[in-house]
């Protein structure tokens, strides 16, 4: 988000701000959190419980700096010399070395070390911070926002065929991806999150049960573009379908992180790269 088109955390307006107007979601002022589980009503008994609420937005004037921050993480790839692979290669913690194993695979920079510090990656940190603490700050109260910066942040290139199995992020909060490059529509390979209680709710599919309790999917997908951000809670699995667009697609993770819990993490585990 440019400097001339920043928009102050705390002037949040009810359909989202400039620059992530295009995919935010509207929400509903609750007075608590708790509230929100109560918020759809269908009858006169009937209540829906346990919604996860995710943020989504994009932002139309990304091109300067996502163009810029294209050509230095394409840099930084060619300047690794081994680097974790994705797709079936992420889950075993596999790096290599190997160029057309990284072009076949994909490849991401999260064993490499970590880039919110790096001052390569200063302006594109602040950046995603700002739009983050806006989306966020659409629903949640100021005083809860205080304090959060960027714990860690890498970058993940997915060439044709590339893909993220499932994972959390574990020990944060609020997690995020931004895409650096992406082309939009199911080629480019969607987004998918998994509800943890999926296996509960398939149960009783084939009876009776579906029916009295009908629940929503326990996968739901998005496609990505350049320019968009999706924030998510940490403990929230997800995965990527293959990368089917012909093109790179580019993604900046990232996890948020307030600095008591910095402190906690740090001091029980010794970094924040993982």
């Amino acid at each position: 988000m440019s400097e001339d088109k920043k928009v102050p955390i705390e002037k949040t307006t009810k359909l989202g701000q400039s620059g992530v107007d295009k995919n935010t979601l509207q929400f509903e002022n609750f007075e608590s959190p708790r509230d929100f589980d109560l918020a759809a009503n269908h009858g006169t008994y009937r209540k829906d419980i346990f919604a996860t609420p995710i943020y989504v937005g994009e932002d139309p004037d990304h091109s300067s700096i996502t163009n810029k921050y294209l050509k230095k993480g394409y840099e930084l790839f060619d300047k690794l010399e081994s680097a974790g692979t994705v797709s079936d290669g992420w889950l075993k913690g596999e790096t290599s070395n190997s160029k057309k194993i990284k072009d076949t695979k994909g490849v991401t920079s999260f064993f490499n070390g970590n880039l919110a510090p790096d001052p390569e990656w200063a302006e594109f940190n602040e950046y995603i911070l700002q739009m983050a603490l806006t989306m966020l700050g659409d629903t949640v109260p100021q005083k809860l926002l205080h304090g959060f910066t960027i714990a860690n942040s890498w970058l993940t290139l997915y060439p044709e065929g590339a893909y993220v199995p499932e994972h959390i992020h574990s020990c944060f909060e609020v997690s995020g991806v931004y895409y650096i490059k992406a082309q939009g529509g199911a080629k480019s390979g969607p987004i998918s999150f998994k509800d943890p209680a999926w296996v509960a709710k398939t149960m009783n599919i084939w009876g009776q049960g579906s029916r009295i309790f009908p629940g929503p999917s326990t996968a739901m997908e998005f496609s990505v573009d350049s320019g968009m951000m999706i924030l998510f809670p940490s403990w929230l699995p997800h995965s990527t379908f293959p990368n089917e667009s012909g093109e790179d697609r580019m993604i900046y993770s990232f996890n948020l992180i307030t600095d008591n819990a910095r402190l906690r993490l740090v001091h029980n585990h010794g970094h924040l790269n993982r």
